[in-house]
């Protein structure tokens, strides 16, 4: 049977969220500060230091971002190079230049010279490498340089291709570090707000129930009607493209953990939530999206996120 319970932080996301609502109310003119001292200085010692964690995390998001897309536009500028490349050579020796068919072998192509497989990153890098190495033979060989597109447009790609990629494998490494800075942080941020809600609810006490719960909302402690586990999953896509959205955050308001599409674009988040709730979605790149779902008892349920792209 479902019940109201209080909702306790369960990523970083909720943990983020409460910490700054107990701060914005115990900050806010007028208020009555009703925490111990001891559980103060936790408060304003721990919210900043968890904020300063959580937007790092963020901002070395939007970089890893930034680095993997580069990446991908120059992994397909060199996979077009080399297509180019092999189709110029292949016309030019069907017509008789670069030394007949048989020169299909200095590349490492078979002997109609098609397209090698260009599937994966490594064949691709692979391709290249073959060609830079094979008109390298060619031209010892006495053959004639290849002009239009020359080789040397293959090296520069594959070299702008190889830097983008460190710099695409230190972004995710910086991610990485940052992710665990905060991980690191959890253990205080969980005994910070559980010693916040207890003291806010222990003060309450003597009101009803509802009043109870309405005064600790406001320091941001979350109650909800709680029932059996459910999954929420869908897509996330850009509503005016089509496309997929990758590292959409995912989160009921309510909730205590939250989600990430991944690089399928799909998400899948496990709640106990029930009946009508707001779930929000955010991106750097798109306009927040909130919508409310209704949650019913023993039914999973499946969306489409469909965010608009930031001016």
């Amino acid at each position: 049977m479902a019940s109201e319970n209080i909702q306790r932080p369960n990523s970083n996301t909720t943990r983020r969220k409460a910490l700054n609502s107990a701060k914005q109310k115990k900050d806010s003119p007028g208020t009555v500060n009703i925490l111990s001292t001891e559980t103060t200085s936790k408060l304003d010692t721990n919210q900043p230091i968890y904020e300063a964690g959580y937007m790092l995390v963020l901002n070395k998001k939007g970089i890893a971002r930034t680095a993997n897309r580069t990446k991908d536009i120059d992994l397909a500028s060199l996979k077009r190079g080399n297509s180019r490349f092999i189709t110029v050579l292949r016309v030019g020796i069907e017509d008789g230049d670069f030394g007949g068919v048989g020169s299909f072998g200095f590349y490492g192509l078979d002997e109609k010279g098609n397209l090698p497989k260009m599937d994966t990153e490594e064949e691709i890098k692979d391709a290249a490498t073959n060609l830079i190495n094979g008109e390298a033979d060619r031209i010892a060989e006495g053959g004639t340089a290849l002009s239009n597109p020359s080789i040397s447009i293959i090296s520069a790609r594959l070299a702008t291709f190889k830097d983008s990629d460190n710099a695409n494998n230190t972004a995710k490494e910086g991610l990485k570090n940052a992710e665990t800075a905060l991980n690191g942080l959890n253990e205080i941020a969980d005994n910070t707000i559980l010693f916040i809600w207890n003291e806010v609810e222990t003060k309450y006490g003597d009101k009803p129930k509802p009043t109870q719960r309405d005064f600790a909302r406001l320091w941001g402690v979350k109650y909800a009607r709680a029932g059996g586990h459910k999954i929420v999953s869908g897509d996330t896509i850009d509503e005016a493209t089509g496309e997929g959205i990758a590292g959409v955050e995912i989160y009921f308001d309510n909730g205590n953990n939250s989600t990430e599409s991944g690089l399928d674009f799909k998400f899948s988040i496990n709640t106990t939530l029930m009946d009508v709730q707001k779930l929000i979605a955010t991106h750097p790149d798109y306009v927040l999206w909130e919508g409310n779902e209704t949650l019913v008892e023993g039914k999973n349920l499946e969306i489409t996120i469909k965010m608009t792209r930031r001016v």
